[in-house]
């Protein structure tokens, strides 16, 4: 998905970049202004780091866009993710995701509260 359907994604909302430059992640927070019942960001982890462990009231899922990495849910449960995977996190599921290739790993994050 070389960043077609992304950069017209950007065309229609607005995105907020943060960055935990030590940890080697940058997070963009996508701005729907209540077009879905839904929040969204991308990330990127740089090569041989890791995002920090994440926990939160609300379900998410990802979809790898680029890079492959090693999944680590609720600190045991540990799988190799790549370009195209999907992932579901339950609510107060514990996750965290190390780049274990010489590439960035980016990943679309979508959110929503649990009803």
């Amino acid at each position: 998905m070389s960043g077609g359907v992304e950069r017209a994604l950007m065309k229609l909302i607005s995105k907020k970049e943060l960055a935990w430059i030590d940890l080697g992640v940058g997070v963009e927070e996508v701005d729907l202004q209540s077009l879905a019942p839904f929040k969204a960001s991308f990330f990127e982890v740089s090569p041989n780091m890791a995002s920090p462990v994440d926990a939160h009231s609300v379900k998410e899922i990802w979809i790898v866009l680029k890079g492959e990495g090693e999944l680590t849910v609720n600190h045991k449960e540990v799988n190799n993710i790549q370009l195209g995977d999907i992932i579901y996190f339950d609510s107060f599921e514990s996750h965290l995701v190390r780049n274990t290739s010489q590439n960035d790993l980016r990943v679309l994050s979508l959110w929503w509260e649990n009803e």
